[in-house]
């Protein structure tokens, strides 16, 4: 594939892509249309492309502020999500009009039920356990201990 961005005003009847590969020097004439044809996606290609270009240009110590600038400033015309820019839906109307009206909101509890002190904090057995992994890691101590001078 082959993107280009021709400024407007400007016709570009027939483009020459010039390169060099191991064989010497290449060039071949292309033709090109005036104008974008409909539905064909040239115009988000080249950004898209002209984006991915900018970024490169990180790797080889580009201003990153200006490297930002560039693609943002690329990027939302186009519509193209990058690392600086995303689509956002933003509505134009309100959902509720009028004016706000505090309400009384009932609590979890049955009619005529009151709490019956304080709620339990949960707690778990940790002492237990804590005391437990003691006990075992003395016992296995001792059983070491008890192995080495038996051998």
């Amino acid at each position: 594939f082959v993107s280009a961005r021709i400024g407007s005003g400007l016709s570009a009847g027939r483009l020459t892509l010039k390169g060099r590969t191991s064989d010497g020097p290449l060039s071949f004439h292309l033709a090109a249309e005036d104008g974008p044809r409909a539905g064909t996606g040239v115009a988000t290609r080249w950004a898209r492309v002209r984006i991915e270009s900018l970024m490169d240009t990180l790797h080889e110590n580009a201003d990153p502020e200006s490297v930002r600038r560039a693609v943002i400033d690329v990027s939302i015309p186009f519509g193209i999500v990058t690392r600086y820019t995303s689509l956002v839906a933003v509505e134009d109307f309100p959902t509720a009009t009028g004016d706000a009206v505090p309400v009384q909101v009932a609590n979890g509890l049955p009619l005529g039920s009151t709490l019956p002190g304080d709620l339990p904090q949960g707690g778990t057995g940790e002492p237990l356990l804590l005391l437990a992994g003691i006990m075992l890691a003395g016992f296995g101590g001792a059983l070491l201990f008890h192995v080495r001078r038996l051998a």
